[in-house]
């Protein structure tokens, strides 16, 4: 899990480094085998569309504006 979480990342240009919180020496083997495994096309194809629609996500601090009517 933690290797596709780090993939995924890494697929997005708009990121350079990940930085995982490692507890224990197979913490670190486990997310430095993440770029060894690139994902797959339509893998990077289905991330985009994730990042485009925020993961489903509603941004909670944003407030709409109320009407002045």
């Amino acid at each position: 899990m933690g290797q596709a979480a780090i993939a995924g990342i890494l697929a997005n240009p708009a990121f350079t480094t990940v930085l995982p919180t490692c507890v224990s020496i197979e913490d670190v083997h486990e997310y430095a085998a993440a770029p060894d495994l690139p994902l797959a096309a339509d893998e990077v194809a289905r991330l985009d569309d994730l990042w485009d629609a925020n993961f489903g996500v509603t941004n909670r601090y944003e407030m709409p504006l109320k009407s002045s009517a």
